[in-house]
């Protein structure tokens, strides 16, 4: 018999690399801030930095660079700090990390804090510079102290990889705390994490949602994601599929796959939500896509059974084989299954024995035993059944059959 859907369960995105804040809204929002310093702390370049950075906004890099240049050359950090962002982007100019680099050095040799976090990116992802962890960690620690938000974060992310300085989740979570406190989504989302998981902080399901909230509602796809699951398995919140299903949404229209699956579930199951399996096979289809497994195994159920979708065979062993060949044991059951019937694949024996094997090796927690390879067996030669083990006792997650066949 096929090896229907269970009650798929929810699962929570783990991050092995942190989310870090897009680089270009930070250069963009910092500049934008500029405007109004200038003149107060500037007042000996007021009227040349107004007209530079006007210019900027307009998008006239021309009359940026004969603004900035002179006044550069002068010793003025925001103009260097600009002239390093104008080359790290190539606005106005080729684009040159090393000349970025330089202006950067310039402006954070004189204390900007912009221009230290700026070149502790560079020398972080090797632009410009030889990639040194410890000398990212070292810029971003000046600016951080200065209150920048970025370079919280960044120095943030350093403690908690342990990349640049000794790994240190208290520090880790200090950091991130004040770049998160000063609104900074990613380290909203990355307080989360620390308080999910117990690291640097004492582990509270409730804080976590809380962060995580927070930079949901700033748009985070991955927050979005974490709250749904905080929803759905009622972990810092009450348990309440309608608001889990709200944030999966939001979360799905932002292509995060494990949002589109999860949505599908709660369509198929019809929790807080009529039942829909036209919606639930549509979302499949998007998280399946993405190599989403279970994805992959619940589309090829709703294919087999007709379930919002036109009854194919075909499509459903085309969805089995991409979830069979990832290692998912009930997939690779159903599939053995169609290859016994001749169901949407060519009738093979040794394949059918193959998908068995594989199936009760990795799926006794679904209740897959032997006896469907035992079956297969009966209608095998000695032969089929030497190939079978052969093929099954060669076969890698990731790999299809005919590759070993």
């Amino acid at each position: 018999m096929i090896i229907r859907n269970d009650e798929n369960k929810s699962q929570r995105f783990k991050m092995k690399n942190w989310i870090r804040q897009s680089k270009i809204n930070h250069i963009r929002i910092k500049m934008l801030g500029l405007l109004a310093s200038c003149a107060i702390g500037f007042t000996a370049f007021a009227q040349e930095l107004d007209v530079g950075l006007q210019a900027y906004l307009d998008g006239d890099y021309e009359t940026v660079l004969n603004e900035f240049i002179p006044l550069a050359d002068q010793g003025n950090d925001i103009a260097q700090l600009f002239l390093g962002g104008l080359y790290e982007f190539g606005n106005g100019v080729t684009q040159n990390y090393g000349e970025a680099a330089k202006w950067y050095q310039m402006a954070a040799i004189q204390g900007n804090a912009d221009g230290q976090y700026n070149l502790g990116w560079l020398y972080e992802q090797g632009q410009g510079v030889t990639q040194n962890y410890g000398e990212a960690a070292k810029w971003y620690q000046m600016a951080a102290v200065q209150g920048n938000a970025l370079a919280q974060l960044g120095l943030g992310v350093s403690y908690s990889e342990g990349r640049g300085v000794k790994q240190n989740y208290s520090e880790a979570a200090k950091w991130t705390q004040m770049s998160a406190e000063q609104g900074i989504a990613t380290a909203q989302f990355n307080m989360g994490i620390l308080y999910e998981n117990g690291w640097g902080v004492t582990q509270n399901y409730g804080k976590a949602t809380n962060w995580y909230q927070l930079a949901a509602k700033q748009g985070n796809a991955l927050a979005q994601y974490n709250v749904g699951v905080s929803y759905a398995e009622g972990r810092g919140v009450p348990l309440n599929y309608g608001e889990a299903a709200k944030w999966f949404q939001m979360a799905a229209e932002q292509g995060i796959a494990r949002a589109q699956f999860n949505l599908g579930v709660i369509y198929e199951k019809g929790r807080s939500v009529t039942q829909n399996y036209v919606k639930a096979a549509n979302l499949y289809q998007l998280a399946a896509v993405q190599g989403i497994a279970e994805a992959q195994y619940n589309l090829g159920l709703l294919y087999s059974e007709g379930l919002g979708v036109t009854q194919n065979y075909v499509e459903s062993a085309k969805w089995y084989q991409m979830a069979a060949e990832q290692g998912d044991a009930r997939a690779q059951y159903n599939l053995g299954i169609f290859y016994i019937k001749g169901q949407g694949v060519p009738e093979n024996y040794v394949r059918a024995h193959v998908w068995f094997n594989l199936a009760a090796a990795l799926g006794s927690h679904y209740g897959i035993d032997s006896s469907a390879r035992e079956i297969a067996e009966e209608l095998m030669t000695p032969g089929q059944l030497a190939e079978a083990q052969r093929i099954a006792a060669r076969w890698q997650p990731g790999t299809s059959l005919e590759y070993w066949e």
